[in-house]
């Protein structure tokens, strides 16, 4: 994480984790602890009823990077092209959006 141009890392013990957003909603919902959520899966009614609430708001989580693996046998199909393509737009709106 960084504040300030300062960068500071983080180990907090594990309790549970996910590799799914909506999982990890879950979890920090059911109180397990903390987790870096993207906004579109955060609902405003939760913020706003306090249900979820900000935590370090003021701290920015480096950025991570994204890789996209595929048989090779698929040659960059159709359905590849047309995920890459989705996954791209999706990155560059979240971008924008930060």
């Amino acid at each position: 994480m960084a504040k300030n141009r300062q960068r500071y890392a983080l180990t907090p013990p594990v309790r549970a984790r996910a590799n799914n957003f909506q999982v990890c909603k879950r979890y920090i919902m059911q109180g397990l602890g903390i987790g870096a959520m993207p906004t579109q899966i955060l609902c405003t009614t939760e913020l706003r009823d306090g249900a979820i609430v900000p935590v370090l708001p003021e701290w920015i989580p480096e950025p991570l990077d994204v890789h996209m693996i595929y048989p090779f046998e698929l040659n960059f199909s159709t359905l590849i092209s047309a995920f890459y393509e989705a996954s791209c737009d999706i990155i560059v709106e979240n971008i924008a959006r930060a």
